[in-house]
């Protein structure tokens, strides 16, 4: 054999080796394209845009990275709209609208014929199921005005595509699986997971088994660091002053359930919590048979820790800097179980997150930068004794607030004759003069579509719903803290400002390139590019596109309908 034959033959020894150990999932055959079996989304509370920026080589090879390595990423997605929060945040990821349409307008609003709080996902006319003692409370997805993407896979099988969503929060899992899905989430007080009769009569035999045998015995759980200390940036920093003691869970490591009186509530602030989450939504997937069916399923865990994580601690924290760590081994643990039950060329996989989250005031200002903590409570005050004194009220002048929208009592205005414009204009010249606020908006201005210019307001502009938003929506100044009571939390978000407004926003599939992109999408791309790279369009109200990198490779992955 001549030395060019032998060199030939050698390469096809080799070539022959590669095929041979390839995994059998990666090979495909020729002429066909994939079908997509089952939609995983991913969706993590409060990670925002930059939070990968310099850890990905201290990641595993397995979560974040396998999306910079073999998937689409766009660094740069952002909401399109404000209040930046959980409620808006997973109803536009999961319709593709904006909570202008969608009218999700905040994780609560006041209700202005009862003149009640109204929360997000609350109905009494579904009440829980899998809690042992009786509530009132009620849960389902009737204040969400839009077609969701399970919403719209259910639509186009006839009822053959199934949903299933699962999070520690019900907002969270109720938003993400629509009207047509079935979603789980964890009940604190009870230290268990549970639903709605509006998803099932009684809870599912996978899900009574995990609360039975998975969720007892927590109470000695703890929370100590995954790598030696001196591989941490905020090594030195693990307490400080601004970090909550929620739930006597301590402010420093090691954090153990047993020092806390309310366990049920304090697991929220531990990257077990999400470790559960993840168990929990693959034991239903498998048991639901999700991927298997006649039709495209949809699986969506939300993963909550990072943002109670965020809230009791801040982003530039020791807590913050162990849990991206233990985050990024759980987003492993959903691709491998993806790849080994429904095989790479059978799924696709997104990930993005709801909001961001801004450093703690206290923070910002050892770093130089204005910030403060704006004071509620006073301002509210101080707004009642000037419409008061003003228009000479006799009554409360507040229906109530939510930061940061301020709700006035109509029926006051209205009795004393006060023109109604003119009440929001004199609340908001009484605002605008509190430390820490950068404007007032109000209802006239935002229904005819005055806003000053400037992405920011443009957001505030696209969240504002004409019948749960407030007669008065606050914009505060960058950096500065907005909520009803100013120290609750250690930081915030639901500003529109890009560290609230910025995630990232990842994609995995074949036939998807693989790239890393910074031009800006939205949050409300997502569903319409899933939707497009399946083959059609949707959801129905959906205000954002396929994204264009996505349309190259539309029905590479095809809509899988029922046989």
């Amino acid at each position: 054999m001549n030395e060019r034959r032998a060199s030939g033959f050698l390469i096809f020894l080799l070539l022959a080796g590669l095929v041979a150990f390839a995994p059998a999932a990666a090979a495909e055959p020729a002429g066909e394209r994939p079908d997509i079996r089952l939609v995983l989304v991913i969706i993590v509370d409060q990670l925002r845009g930059d939070a990968l920026d310099g850890d990905l080589s201290r990641l595993s090879g397995g979560g974040f990275n396998r999306f910079y390595q073999e998937g689409l990423v766009y660094r740069r997605a952002l909401m399109r709209f404000a209040p930046t929060s959980t409620g808006p945040g997973h109803a536009t990821l999961a319709t593709g609208a904006l909570p202008s349409v969608h009218g999700i307008a905040g994780n609560e609003w006041w209700d202005r014929s009862s003149g009640k709080k109204v929360y997000c996902t609350a109905d009494p006319q579904h009440g829980l199921v899998g809690s042992p003692v009786p509530s009132p409370a009620g849960f389902s997805p009737r204040n969400l005005r839009a077609e969701t993407l399970g919403d719209a896979l259910f639509r186009r099988s006839s009822g053959a595509s199934r949903t299933l969503a699962v999070s520690l929060k019900d907002r969270s899992a109720i938003l993400m699986a629509g009207h047509r899905g079935k979603a789980v989430w964890y009940l604190r007080q009870e230290g268990r997971f549970v639903s709605s009769d509006y998803y099932y009569p009684q809870l599912p035999a996978w899900l009574e088994d995990f609360n039975t045998k998975r969720m007892k015995a927590l109470d000695t759980a703890s929370w100590t660091l995954l790598l030696p200390e001196a591989r941490y940036r905020f090594a030195d920093r693990d307490d400080q002053p601004w970090e909550r003691n929620y739930h006597d869970l301590g402010r420093t490591f090691p954090h153990r359930l047993e020092d806390t009186l309310d366990p049920g509530s304090a697991l929220r602030l531990m990257p077990l919590a999400d470790e559960l989450t993840v168990e929990l939504a693959i034991r239903g997937a498998t048991a639901e048979g999700l991927g298997r069916g006649p039709a495209t399923d949809l699986l969506v865990v939300a993963l909550s820790a990072t943002d109670y994580i965020g809230h009791s601690f801040g982003p530039d924290s020791l807590e913050w800097e162990d849990n991206l760590m233990r985050l990024d081994s759980q987003v492993a643990r959903l691709l491998e179980w993806a790849d080994r039950e429904i095989g790479p060329h059978h799924a696709l996989v997104a990930l993005s997150a709801d909001h961001g989250i801004a450093s703690a005031p206290e923070f910002l200002d050892l770093q130089g930068e204005a910030a403060g903590r704006i004071d509620v409570p006073g301002m509210l005050e101080g707004l009642r004794h000037e419409l008061t004194d003003e228009f000479g009220l006799k009554a409360d002048p507040l229906l109530g607030a939510k930061m940061p929208a301020i709700y006035l009592d109509w029926r006051v205005m209205d009795h004393a004759g006060v023109d109604r414009e003119t009440a929001e204009r004199a609340a908001g010249r009484y605002v605008e003069r509190v430390e820490g606020v950068a404007a007032a908006l109000t209802r006239t201005d935002l229904l005819s579509g005055r806003v000053p210019a400037g992405e920011p307001m443009q957001r505030i502009l696209a969240g504002f719903d004409k019948d749960r938003s407030g007669d008065l929506v606050i914009v505060q100044q960058p950096g500065w803290y907005l909520e009803n009571d100013p120290e609750k939390y250690a930081t915030n978000h639901g500003s529109p400002y890009d560290y609230d407004a910025h995630v990232p926003m990842m994609f995995l599939a074949p036939g998807l390139p693989s790239a890393v992109s910074d031009r800006v999408v939205g949050t409300d791309d997502l569903a319409p590019s899933i939707a497009g790279f399946l083959g059609f369009d949707g959801p129905a109200q959906a205000s954002g596109v396929l994204l264009e990198e996505i349309a190259s490779a539309a029905g590479a992955g095809s809509y899988n309908p029922p046989q």
